[in-house]
């Protein structure tokens, strides 16, 4: 499960077990978090997580799942932002040590996670801010800062 921010920046993630429900670690990593709104897939269709952003004045754009009595709206077009954090694992995957998930503790996967993150990150800067290696020149050191904490309003994405 992943928490990352409108420009798909990796804010905040937790590890499972892969035969455990993701919903429930939700509101612990909600905690702290200054957002209007949260994009998640259906899996995060609980009346739980559902009160607790109403309470938090959070505008939840979650797909209900078929079998709830009562189907809640949801906006699709803002739904489509959702990519970003299906591209953040796709990205995460391209490590074959995360894909097969060699490290079969918590605490060394969520390094490999942290590493490859900012391996990830690096590499976005080099390309966006068109730093790098410079002609002849020696190459430059990229290092990934720190996200910046989001200004009131920002949009986070949430998903499995």
């Amino acid at each position: 499960m992943a928490m990352v921010d409108h420009d798909g920046r990796l804010l905040r993630f937790a590890i499972r077990p892969g035969n455990a429900a993701e919903s429930p670690v939700a509101p612990e990593l909600l905690d702290g978090v200054n957002t209007s709104e949260l994009i998640a897939d259906k899996a995060y269709d609980t009346d739980i997580i559902r009160k607790l952003l109403a309470d938090r004045g959070i505008v939840a754009t979650v797909p209900p799942r078929s079998n709830r009595r009562v189907q809640y709206e949801y906006d699709e077009e803002r739904y489509r932002a959702r990519h970003l954090v299906e591209n953040l694992f796709a990205d995460l995957k391209q490590f074959r040590g995360l894909a097969t998930r060699y490290c079969k503790l918590a605490s060394r996967y969520e390094s490999m996670v942290n590493l490859a993150w900012w391996v990830i990150s690096s590499r976005r800067e080099a390309t966006a801010g068109g730093r790098g290696r410079t002609a002849g020149g020696p190459r430059k050191p990229n290092l990934a800062p720190e996200p910046a904490p989001l200004p009131e309003g920002e949009q986070m994405v949430m998903a499995l």
